[in-house]
């Protein structure tokens, strides 16, 4: 009678201790969970699947990479230094988690819950981000190069020194976001919302910012050489000591902007509303331009010809039956050429 006992109080001790497991997106299953160095993980909670009630779960170094957690609830878990690259987030709870440098590169988070969430170091890299929801998030010194958060909700988050290298933002609600210091180099960021927020010294060369909403952004010494803001409005920005050379200012709303020594060196001003912009007298105009077919609108006292700034004749258009015997023409070419041969 004792030893049975014992038996199944040594049975029970034992079933108590087992590892959880994880589900992978291909629907294998790891058992036990395993750290970051090979070794079994002591999180013994409920295991990790679609769906799984995760709330609080401390899983600090974590392997899980492939993880299949598609609408899973882990707010205010701790995921910190875990792998969760390749995983699928999708739809999953995430708000107040703690994801401080997580790998979560490639990793499936589109229309996830993140706000509040804590992703300062955390990787990124060529995730999908679609509607999610970052409002609030910090992602200090991220890494969320070519990532794809298209539409995403960012309003409020803390992006200060973050990667955003070709990363896809149109649509995108930045909203009084943090982006100081980050770099949106050759990023998407068409018709987003930027109100309000922080770009000082922001690397955005040759970004897309056609039609964004940027009125009462601080770009202050930011570097947005060869951007395209053809229709963004920026009224009320601080633009002092940026730099905007050779960039498309066409059409775009610079009304009470501040333009304290900015360089326009070579942009396109095409249509541009300078009405009210402040300290355009201490800038650099020289070489940029506008088509006389669409006269910008100039602040009081401002001399385009004394400024240095180009008036050009608009490019000729081919008419389009000129165009058609062109093109028929180079489509002759090679066949004469076969033919002399």
């Amino acid at each position: 009678m004792r030893t049975s006992t014992l038996f199944l109080l040594a049975a029970l001790a034992s079933k108590s201790v087992d590892g959880a497991w994880y589900q992978q997106s291909d629907g294998t299953i790891v058992d036990p969970i395993l750290d970051i160095h090979g070794r079994a993980h002591p999180y013994s909670g409920n295991n990790f699947e679609p769906g799984a009630q995760l709330i609080g779960a401390s899983v600090f170094w974590a392997d899980l990479n492939h993880a299949d957690l598609a609408g899973a609830l882990l707010t205010f878990a701790w995921l910190r230094y875990s792998d969760l690259n390749n995983a699928d987030l999708s739809f999953a709870a995430l708000a107040d988690t703690h994801l401080e440098r997580t790998d979560l590169h490639n990793t499936n988070l589109n229309s996830t819950n993140l706000t509040g969430a804590d992703l300062r170091d955390a990787s990124l890299r060529y995730a999908t981000l679609r509607h999610a929801d970052l409002s609030d998030a910090t992602l200090y010194d991220a890494d969320l190069a070519f990532a794809d958060l298209t539409e995403a909700d960012l309003s409020g988050a803390h992006l200060s020194f973050a990667d955003l290298e070709g990363a896809h933002l149109d649509g995108t609600n930045l909203y009084y976001a943090d982006l100081s210091f980050a770099n949106l180099r050759d990023a998407e960021l068409n018709n987003a919302d930027l109100t309000g927020a922080k770009l000082k010294r922001a690397e955005m060369s040759n970004a897309h910012l056609s039609g964004a909403e940027m009125s009462s952004a601080d770009m202050s010494e930011a570097d947005m050489s060869g951007a395209d803001m053809s229709g963004a409005n920026m009224s009320g920005a601080n633009m002092s000591y940026a730099n905007i050379s050779s960039a498309w200012l066409s059409n775009a709303n610079l009304w009470g902007a501040n333009l304290s020594f900015a360089s326009l060196y070579g942009t396109d001003l095409s249509g541009a509303i300078f009405s009210y912009t402040e300290n355009w007298n201490t800038a650099n105009w020289s070489g940029s331009f506008y088509y006389i077919n669409n006269v910008p609108s100039w602040a009081s006292g401002m001399d385009p010809v004394a400024l240095g700034i180009l008036a050009l004749d608009p490019p000729a258009v081919p008419e389009p039956a000129t165009l058609l015997l062109t093109l028929l023409g180079l489509s002759l070419l090679p066949r004469r050429r076969r033919k002399q041969g």
